[in-house]
Order: structure tokens, then C-alpha cells, then sequence
């Protein structure tokens, strides 16, 4: 009799064990997630439904669930259907719903909103339940059979500069407005999958030189973090003169954008209504070049020097040891160039030879023979004539010698050139 009371006591036991160990473990009770869409595109903003059911083998209701964004995702929003008894609230990457009382068999539907990640991929949500209505007590097993908890993000964002960089001189600050250092500042949007700027990123954005012709070295704060989906550049400079600079945006999970071209020059202007004399000149210990035109709105002047690069005229020997290069943006309107020179002796004849893409008259009353320019490009390169000769095109207004203590010769040598507004090729005329 008392080996049978204590086997009794033993099985009685056992069977409180396993009891207690159902109602602590909760493995008997089941959820369900389903997430629709399953794909949307990257950096937009877009709603989601999440279906909640309970899949219960218990009469226990589900009272609280906690559904957290894949990484990159940011919740705006959760609401639950009119009349449903609960909460919705989103804290940080989390939706959080309280007091569901989520009958067995039954599904609850809740809107999420959230911005998307930008990087096109699949992306998981995760979920977990419990019976009490304060997320608290035993847990529900997520079935991960029937739920689906994937999104797919399709179409990935992009960047584009949405204020361009423009001409700068060398050493000032690179602005959307040429040779205007306190214009307005460079600006690189992220795009999202449908084109549209991604108010809600804040990526990093890196600007580099993409296309490096003068061998320049970027300066300036370089990596910005967007704000409301723009990055904004208000500092950059190129070190070195060239023409056709471009830069580069990058920003992580988004596709690249390359600006378009831009020169840097040794000086610059930008001609405004009005302006009596615009101009702008560029100076070596050797020669001055200064570059006019009429005013107008938005026409802009330029001059580049290549110390050291002279331009050399079949048969003549350079008396500048630097190479001008010299443009306007507007081939409608005329300019007039004064150029001065130091003289190697008294003696020595000066003349003004000129390279350009276009074809022109010399001095010899012929065209100027093709040949390379300091640059490497094709072009024509031959003395210019009098303007008294009357060819046509450019031409050498007057040739005048100006005192100058400080020169060997006690004088300088100025001459004004004149080119008329529509020449083939122009602005791209080089002195």
C-alpha cells in the first residue's frame, strides 16, 4: 500500500508539471503575419496592411503584438480598423498594439506607413504576440508557414544634382551661378524608385571630381548628410585651372550622378544689364590679358593662363612664354581684347598670333594652317591681321607701346584685338 500512495503521488506530480509548463511555455497557441504589398519601390513612402491572426489551439485571445521595421524602413503611422477595440502606436522602429482581445480563428487587418529603404533587396519584418493585453504573459509562436513577412524593395533611389555647378575662378567657392562665389550653393537630391525626391532620407552624400582635366585637387566639406531628401554644398573648390571639370555624387544604397561640365579659370566675370565696362583680366610677370564684351544678361567672360605653354605661329618665335586661353558664353555678341606684352629687346617686332578652332584670315591674307593647340585639341594657329587690311574676322585694332620702368625695355607693347559677335566655333577662340 505505500509503494502505490507514493507512485500516486508521483503521476500527480508529473501531470502539475506539464500543466504548469503549457501555461509558462505557450507553444500551444499560434500567429499568423501577412504583409502586403510584398513589393514597393525605395525611398517613397507607402502603406502597408498587416494581417494578424490568431491561429490559437486554446480559447486564449491575442492581446498584444509588436511588429518591427527591416532595417532601413521608417514607420510614420499605425492605425487600427474603425470600431477595433486596442491601440496603435509606432515607437521608434516598432509598431506597438496593445489590448487586441483577438478571438481564436480571427484576423486583424492594421495600416502601416512607413518610408522605405533606399537599396533595392528583400527586406524582413519581424513579429511577436502574447495573450495579455499589456504585452505581457505567454507568448504566441509566430507560424512562420502561413505568414509572410517580406517585402521586396524593386527600384532603388538615385541622386541628381538639382543646382549644377558652374565657371569659377580658381581658389573660389564653386556656385550654381558662374563666377559668382556667394551665389546659390550646389545641391544633390536622392531620388526615390519613382523619381520623385526622397523627403524623408538623410544618407550621406560624397561629392569627388569625376573628370579631372587640370589635375586639381578638391577642396571644401566634401560629404554632407541630406536634409528632407537634399544635400546641400556651399564650400567646394578646384585648386587648378581646366576646362571640363565634372563631379561625381555617391551616397550609400544610392545610384550614383555626375554633374555637368565645368571650367576653372584664372579669372572671370559675369555681364549684367546695364554694366558700362564688363571685363576681366588675367596677369603674369610677363603680359596682362583683359577680355571685354558688351553687357548682357547672363553672358559670362573667362581667360586661363598656362604658364609656361606658349602658342607658337609657324615662323615666328613666341615673345610670351604663357599660353591665354580666352572665352565668352554668348557667341552673339562682339569682344575686344587688350593684350600687353613685355618685349625681349626694343628691336623686336610684335605680333599677335592666335589658335582657334575655327578657321580664320592672317596676316598673309591667307587661312591659317591647321595644327595642335597648347590644350592637344585641333584647331588653326597663325598672326591675325590688321584690322586695315580689311579681311575680315578678327584683326589687330592698334599696336601701341606703353612706358614702363620696371621693364628691360623701359616700355611694354599693348595691342587690342577685335573679334566680331558669330564666329564658327566661338566662344572656344584661343590667344
Amino acid at each position: 500500500m505505500r509503494l502505490v500512495r507514493i507512485s500516486a503521488i508521483a503521476t500527480f506530480l508529473a501531470l502539475a508539471w506539464v500543466a504548469t509548463a503549457l501555461a509558462a511555455g505557450g507553444t500551444s497557441d499560434r500567429f499568423s503575419v501577412a504583409i502586403s504589398p510584398s513589393s514597393v519601390v525605395g525611398g517613397a513612402p507607402s502603406t502597408f496592411t498587416v494581417a494578424i491572426s490568431n491561429e490559437g489551439d486554446s480559447a486564449d485571445r491575442l492581446g498584444a503584438a509588436n511588429l518591427t521595421a527591416p532595417p532601413g524602413f521608417q514607420l510614420t503611422s499605425a492605425t487600427l480598423p474603425a470600431g477595433a477595440p486596442g491601440t496603435a502606436t509606432v515607437a521608434g522602429g516598432v509598431v506597438q498594439l496593445r489590448g487586441l482581445m483577438l478571438l481564436r480563428g480571427s484576423t486583424l487587418d492594421v495600416t502601416v506607413g512607413a518610408d522605405t529603404a533606399c537599396a533595392p533587396g528583400s527586406y524582413a519584418w519581424g513579429a511577436t504576440a502574447t495573450n495579455e493585453p499589456n504585452f505581457s504573459g505567454r507568448s504566441f509562436a509566430l507560424d512562420t508557414t502561413r505568414s509572410r513577412l517580406a517585402t521586396t524593395v524593386s527600384a532603388g533611389c538615385s541622386l541628381a544634382f538639382s543646382a549644377e555647378p558652374t565657371d569659377t575662378v580658381v581658389g573660389q567657392t564653386i556656385s550654381a551661378t558662374a563666377f559668382t562665389p556667394s551665389g546659390p550653393p550646389l545641391q544633390v537630391e536622392i531620388l526615390d524608385g519613382n523619381g520623385n525626391v526622397s523627403t524623408s532620407s538623410s544618407l550621406p552624400v560624397t561629392v569627388v571630381l569625376a573628370v579631372n582635366p587640370g589635375g586639381g585637387a578638391l577642396s571644401g566639406t566634401t560629404t554632407v548628410t541630406a536634409v528632407n531628401g537634399v544635400a546641400t554644398f556651399g564650400n567646394l573648390q578646384v585648386s587648378q585651372p581646366g576646362t571640363g571639370y565634372m563631379l561625381e555624387a555617391t551616397s550609400p544604397a544610392a545610384a550614383s550622378a555626375t554633374s555637368t561640365p565645368f571650367n576653372e579659370t584664372s579669372a572671370g566675370t559675369t555681364c549684367q544689364p546695364g554694366q558700362p565696362n564688363c571685363s576681366t583680366s588675367a596677369t603674369t610677370p610677363t603680359s596682362t590679358l583683359t577680355l571685354t564684351a558688351p553687357p548682357g544678361t547672363g553672358n559670362t567672360l573667362s581667360i586661363t593662363v598656362d604658364p609656361g605653354t606658349a602658342l607658337v605661329c609657324p615662323g615666328y618665335t613666341a615673345q610670351d612664354p604663357n599660353w591665354y586661353s580666352f572665352t565668352t558664353s554668348s557667341a552673339s555678341v562682339g569682344k575686344t581684347l587688350t593684350y600687353t606684352v613685355v618685349p625681349a629687346t626694343a628691336e623686336t617686332p610684335v605680333a599677335f598670333c592666335l589658335g582657334a578652332p575655327y578657321e580664320f584670315t592672317t596676316s598673309a591674307g591667307t587661312p591659317a594652317p591647321p595644327g595642335t593647340l597648347p590644350d592637344g585639341s585641333s584647331g588653326f594657329i597663325g598672326l591675325l591681321p590688321t584690322c586695315a587690311q580689311g579681311f575680315g574676322g578678327p584683326c589687330v585694332d592698334s599696336v601701341t607701346r606703353t612706358p614702363d620702368a620696371g621693364s628691360p625695355t623701359g616700355f611694354d607693347v599693348t595691342q587690342k584685338v577685335s573679334f566680331p559677335a558669330g564666329l564658327p566655333g566661338d566662344p572656344w577662340g584661343r590667344t
